[in-house]
């Protein structure tokens, strides 16, 4: 169970991000969080995850955080590392999956990456860091839930493409935040359920 009841929220007291907010999810269903800048979505999605405590209400998190991704919005990568390197680094050391799960040339080959293989990841572009962001959900781990804060952030269209169908064919619960509707826009009544913020 993930559940948020009359929980409030603020950075600085006084000013509320959330008050008296309420939320209940329900594992295996598909969620879009939507709201202008400045609304709260990716607070939300980082209450979710445990990163941020509410000050007020009862937060229920009832799921394994083992088996929990998270996609962040801006993303990162050691810039003295190339991309090979890097992506098994961020897949069995800092994702933690198991080896038996990941394989590399796949991953590679399926994301088009084989060709920046020994790039330092200082030299990639932007694009290319959000395909290694995105690999955790092309190794064969089971995910149970996916929160992701604009996952198709830089990616050219045939990689929104592949990240669309793997997201609409996942069992796992979504959380997603797209500012990018066009993305899933025939999708969107029929798989999503929205949260408007």
């Amino acid at each position: 169970m993930i559940e948020l009841s009359n929980v409030d929220f603020f950075y600085k007291e006084g000013s509320y991000v959330f008050k008296n907010f309420s939320l209940s999810l329900t594992h295996k269903k598909k969620y879009l969080l939507q709201g202008k800048n400045g609304t709260g979505k990716t607070t939300l999605l980082k209450i979710l995850l445990g990163i941020l405590k509410t000050k007020n209400g009862k937060v229920t998190l009832e799921y394994d955080k083992r088996k929990t991704l998270f996609i962040p919005s801006t993303p990162f990568y050691e810039p003295y590392l190339n991309l090979g390197d890097f992506i098994e680094f961020y897949l069995k050391k800092m994702i933690k999956i198991p080896d038996d799960k990941i394989n590399i040339d796949k991953i590679l080959s399926t994301l088009s990456l084989q060709d920046h293989k020994n790039t330092l990841c200082k030299n990639l572009s932007k694009g290319t860091i959000q395909k290694i962001i995105i690999s955790p959900l092309f190794t064969d781990y089971d995910w149970d839930c996916l929160f992701m804060d604009e996952p198709f952030e830089h990616l050219d269209m045939d990689t929104c493409s592949i990240l669309r169908e793997k997201i609409l064919k996942s069992d796992s619960l979504v959380m997603l935040i797209n500012h990018k509707e066009y993305i899933l826009e025939e999708n969107l009544n029929v798989r999503f359920e929205r949260i408007s913020l």
